[in-house]
């Protein structure tokens, strides 16, 4: 067993569901961060430029897979 190893098998299990909501709560506020901004942008650009709709519209299409990703792992009932 190695070093990182043993550290993690010393954590209790609930100490990590502690760690993973955390992190998902942490992944969501970044994604709500990153969708004001493309929003805003969006609000923000020419009409008449096709290729950054495109973009934006991109952006969005995977932030979403990265939503749907995240809701499949339930909050830590505490």
């Amino acid at each position: 067993m190695n070093k990182a190893q043993a550290s993690l098998s010393a954590v209790q299990p609930q100490e990590l569901l502690i760690e993973y909501d955390e992190m998902i709560e942490e992944l969501r506020k970044r994604l709500n961060v990153l969708s004001t901004s493309i929003f805003l942008l969006d609000e923000s650009s020419k009409p008449e430029d096709p290729k950054l709709k495109r973009y934006l519209m991109n952006i969005n299409r995977e932030m979403e897979k990265i939503r749907q990703i995240i809701s499949n792992y339930p909050k830590n009932p505490r």
